[in-house]
């Protein structure tokens, strides 16, 4: 056996018996080595399902070995794992591949350097995200990916259909011809986007940008807008944008370079009919998106109803409340709600808005059971897309008698109920007499319960209840059918 042979068996293990057989060249049996060895290299690892682990702790990975924090071979994330520092994907062969199917969330920076692919309801925490153009890296996103810092892409990177992307920092894309941008689902950049390449935000696709967006490259990057952008900074075009969606501008001096087209018009600093046909601006920003924008701390937006007045009048049988819009806008009801404490309030009606309208609509609402002493009434408005609005909060004072409403009288279903029109101190002991006398069953009302309701299974007839605490006493006859 000659020294070469004899080295690689010395350090793979492998025998090689001379025999009568055919002799192995060396150069085939390198190749052979070869093979196994990146094979051996090219390992997958897969997190336990429905784990919590660390990433490089050997019993979250189902062969009991964790991957580096290089990940050579393929990386399947099924489990809650988390990892303190940087993570990338190794650019040895054609590039380690981490799968994320749960989630995984780390401290550090996450470069890839080979394939990244979010599932979809996976979920990928990062500190910063460089999608480098190392050996034709690539990144796919169907599920939630959060960056508190900046993204830089030198490479294709996909948004899917129900995914959302929210980068903390700034989207840096500035190397001409180095990847593309693709919106399907939703992507926030709370810091400025600036591109040298095309983006696309596809039907359905949304694009929000709180800072600035640039696009840098004057020899061809593209915006083609067939979704919803909407962009709060500053923005600055140097080529073509389309907008067969709908794209909202904040800025009111948009800067557009001599070489760029807005929908197929050569902008010339003057043709401002083609800019405002392409952007309509934040006044026409639709309810469910600003929704979304005030969520994200953009202040403004139309309010789903311009309130006039909130009053009351006090009656014999309770407490009228009356209120007024001047105009709604894509509005549905009002809850109106009440409280003991002015803190701590609960919706005792709703009443239905009148949609989209400029003119003047008269509310009311008739509390039949009000709370003696002091309470609390305000009104909250919610739209069609559920972003609500409360209002100012009125006290009415009320001198009535203490009292408790039983009902429904008959009882049927074993449910009985009681309505106070007091907030009790103590808890009020509810005990129920037979008509000879006979206890049958005792409850108890809270302290600064208004409502209680109490299950009694009792045999057909009438019977006494008895309600009494240190600063309230009544007695009432039920029937049960």
């Amino acid at each position: 056996m000659n020294s070469f042979l004899r080295s690689i068996t010395a350090q793979t293990g492998m025998l090689c018996a001379y025999t009568t057989a055919p002799r192995i060249t060396t150069t085939a049996f390198f190749l052979s080595f070869l093979l196994l060895s990146s094979s051996a290299f090219a390992q997958t690892y897969t997190s336990k399902n429905n784990y919590t682990g660390n990433w490089s702790t050997n019993t979250t990975w189902t062969g009991g070995t964790a991957p580096g924090t290089s990940i050579v071979g393929t990386a399947n994330v099924y489990g809650k794992v988390s990892l303190t520092g940087a993570l990338s994907t190794s650019t040895s062969g054609s590039g380690g591949v981490l799968n994320i199917y749960d989630t995984l969330s780390i401290t550090g920076a996450f470069t890839n350097n080979g394939t990244f692919s979010l599932k979809a309801g996976g979920v990928f925490n990062a500190a910063s995200f460089n999608n480098t153009s190392s050996g034709g890296s690539t990144a796919d996103i169907a599920g939630t990916l959060n960056v508190s810092g900046g993204f830089t892409n030198a490479n294709d990177l996909t948004i899917q259909s129900g995914a959302t992307v929210t980068i903390g920092g700034d989207y840096n894309n500035t190397s001409a011809g180095a990847g593309t941008l693709g919106v399907y689902g939703t992507m926030i950049v709370k810091g400025n986007l600036l591109t040298a390449n095309d983006i696309t935000v596809y039907p359905g696709g949304l694009l929000i940008v709180l800072g600035d967006l640039s696009v840098t490259n004057s020899g061809g990057a593209t915006i083609i807008n067939q979704g919803n952008t909407v962009a709060v900074g500053d923005i600055s075009i140097n080529n073509a944008i389309t907008t067969g969606g709908q794209f909202y501008l904040f800025d009111d001096t948009p800067t557009f370079s001599w070489s760029a087209v807005i929908d197929g018009v050569q902008w010339n600093n003057t043709n401002t009919a083609a800019l405002t046909a392409a952007f309509p601006t934040e006044n026409a920003i639709p309810a469910w998106l600003w929704s979304i924008l005030q969520g994200l701390g953009v202040s403004g937006g139309p309010l789903p109803v311009t309130l006039i007045g909130f009053s009351y009048s006090l009656t014999n049988n309770g407490i009228a409340l009356k209120w007024s819009t001047a105009t709604e806008l894509n509005f549905d009801y009002f809850n109106v709600q009440r409280s003991l404490d002015g803190r701590k309030f609960e919706t005792i009606a709703q009443v239905k808005g009148n949609g989209t309208t400029t003119t003047r609509h008269d509310y009311s609402y008739f509390d039949s059971n009000p709370i003696a002493g002091t309470s609390y009434y305000r009104l909250q408005s919610v739209d069609f897309d559920k972003y609500t609005e409360t209002f100012n909060v009125i006290a009415v004072s009320l001198e009535a008698t203490p009292d408790v409403v039983l009902f429904p009288i008959p009882v049927v279903d074993s449910h009985l109920y009681l309505q106070l029109n007091f907030a009790p101190k103590e808890e009020i002991a509810v005990t129920i007499y037979s008509a000879t006398g006979i206890e049958k069953t005792r409850a108890f009302i809270k302290a600064s319960e208004t409502n209680a309701q109490l299950n009694v299974s009792l045999d057909p007839g009438v019977y006494i209840v008895k309600m009494s605490s240190i600063d309230f006493n009544k007695v009432s006859h039920i029937v049960v059918k």
